[in-house]
């Protein structure tokens, strides 16, 4: 698992560049997005100085003569002719405007998801058991891919054209949570092991779907390049301003001296509920106003769904050691999918977290077994504890912040594909079944143009006191690439002895992901932060400018909402 080290200046950026070489697709983010621009900027004021015909305003000169501006965005998404079959016969494909553009891609990838959730419904009625479950979860993920979709055609009809900076960042965020939503339905199908004509049949058209959903992402991005152009600036202005909808009630009410709850738990009856599940249940709907549970001391032996309507909903305990969410869910016990494990799932965006414990005691020998799960955008924690062996924290999708938390764990104990950020944390591996190799991350990106991924901030990696008491511990690895386009980085953390020199591991010795992943460390200190034995496919940033973008300010658009938590974090390096 060893091999030369890359020490060459290479910027994320440039990474990207360089790996096109080998991937056709990826010049798309030079070359042929630039070439967009240029068309754009050509046939856009044209338009506004006269009305020609709109097959002459939407043919411009891309360095051959007839050339099409669908023909040229298409070339910078992955699947071209998926892009152009799927595309050209809507009458916007002519437009010149690149927003119209996007809003067809997106009708494509929602019709495609809506089918695709059709035949899910039709397999719940399988006699097959594992096929019905697993169709079941697909449902779920599926109507919540439609919503993310949804939510991004909506934002470009009504577009604030005074914050695009937070317009494009929120496009980006949703259609790459659609993604992975969907994803997650081919997932449940290896969580467990359904396999079958039925299946097969099902999976081969959720790979269709999967490469629509990919390229109305490439779309959305372009939006993202040309607004950092002249004629993009115009089009679309330019702004950073923060979700002013919730973000000034709750920066109030945080930066209060008291905090009222609106709700109080007790297991001894002292409050308005026993239950944490009912207490949620009281919160109203698609709130923008902050609704505060107090969650009084005691272990709460329950399985609680902030669901996706509720949001902004806001969980205190009395404390890491006091206050505690036990559950033991597991595929291995339970039979059900990984994302059905969970003790805590946070569904809903604009969740805040503080002063608690999450846990999951199914064990080391059920396997995956979540502890806490959240998909909700926005969602911060500040002084919690996740525990569990395999699977234990879900950064499943969408933006999440973590600060001052504990998290322990065995096998890909931090997984998913959130944007999602890590900050002056302690990881803590543990002991798991003989023979075991530990990995404290599995980045489940499975895109090149999401932006999501798995940073560590000024953490703290060490080992639990059982771990270190084992004659024989597990060897222990920074992370593995669950997904093609896997990206971790651990930024200005301490790591331990504990940590194998090659750092990473492959997935299940899968070579094909060397040229894909991004796994990076920048500025780490302790005995296992050495890279001379590094694996080759892995990179040592030197540049802080290229460390700065994984950083919450950066990676989270922090700056927007994160600040209003009254949690104190650092937005930089």
């Amino acid at each position: 698992m060893t091999g030369t080290l890359r020490y060459e200046a290479e910027d994320y950026d440039q990474y990207g560049a360089n790996r096109a070489k080998r991937r056709r697709w990826c010049c798309a983010l030079t070359g042929v997005v630039v070439l967009v621009v240029i068309i754009c900027a050509i046939a856009i004021p044209l338009s506004m100085k006269n009305n020609k015909n709109k097959n002459d305003e939407s043919s411009a000169s891309g360095g051959s003569k007839g050339t099409t501006v669908l023909e040229v965005a298409c070339k910078q998404t992955r699947f071209y002719d998926l892009c152009m079959q799927s595309l050209q016969s809507y009458p916007e494909a002519n437009s010149t405007d690149p927003r119209e553009l996007v809003k067809i891609a997106l009708y494509a990838a929602n019709k495609g998801v809506s089918e695709e959730l059709d035949r899910a419904r039709k397999l719940q009625t399988s006699s097959d058991g594992n096929l019905s479950i697993v169709a079941a979860d697909c449902v779920d993920n599926l109507v919540d891919s439609l919503d993310e979709i949804n939510q991004t055609l909506d934002r470009l009809e009504n577009w604030d054209s005074a914050n695009v900076r937070q317009e494009l960042g929120d496009l980006q965020t949703w259609m790459s949570s659609a993604l992975t939503l969907q994803q997650t339905c081919h997932d449940n199908f290896v969580d467990l092991n359904v396999t079958g004509p039925a299946a097969d049949l099902f999976l081969s058209n959720n790979t269709y779907v999967e490469e629509l959903l990919s390229n109305a992402l490439a779309f959305v991005n372009t939006l993202r390049t040309i607004s950092n152009s002249k004629i993009g600036r115009r089009l679309l202005t330019d702004g950073d301003e923060p979700h002013e909808e919730w973000v000034k009630p709750l920066r109030k009410l945080l930066q209060s001296s008291t905090m009222k709850a609106d709700a109080v738990v007790a297991l001894d009856g002292s409050g308005n509920y026993r239950k944490i599940q009912d207490a949620v249940d009281s919160a109203p709907e698609k709130s923008k106003k902050r609704y505060v549970i107090r969650i009084k001391a005691g272990t709460y032996k329950e399985y609680v769904i902030v669901g996706k309507n509720s949001w902004n909903v806001m969980f205190i305990g009395d404390g890491e050691k006091k206050t505690i969410i036990s559950g033991r869910k597991s595929t291995g016990g339970d039979g059900i999918t990984t994302s059905k494990t969970g003790t805590l799932s946070v569904l809903g965006k604009g969740f805040i977290g503080r002063d608690f414990t999450v846990e999951n005691t199914a064990g080391a020998i059920n396997h995956q077994a979540v502890a806490l799960h959240v998909g909700g955008d926005l969602a911060a924690f500040f002084r919690c504890t996740f525990k569990g062996f395999q699977d234990t924290l879900y950064t499943h999708n969408n933006r999440q912040f973590y600060k001052n938390c504990t998290i322990t764990g065995t096998v890909d104990f931090i997984f998913g594909n959130a944007a999602c950020v890590l900050q002056d944390c302690n990881i803590r591996p543990d002991v798991g079944l003989p023979g075991q190799q530990n990995t404290l991350t599995a980045s489940g990106r499975t895109d090149p143009n999401q932006n999501t991924g798995i940073s560590f901030h000024r953490c703290n990696i060490d080992a639990t006191p059982s771990y270190k008491a084992a004659t024989s511990p597990p060897i222990t690895y920074l992370g593995r690439p669950w997904k093609q386009y896997a990206l971790t980085v651990y930024l200005q953390s301490t790591l331990g002895s504990f940590i194998d020199p090659a750092g990473w591991l492959r997935w299940n010795g899968e070579t094909g992901k060397d040229d894909t992943v991004y796994y990076a460390e920048y500025k780490n200190v302790g005995p296992g932060s050495r890279v001379n034995r590094r694996v080759s496919w892995s990179y040592q940033i030197s540049n802080p400018s290229d460390a700065r973008k994984f950083t919450p300010d950066s990676f989270l658009s922090a700056s927007t909402w994160l600040s209003a938590t009254n949690i104190q974090y650092s937005g930089t390096l």
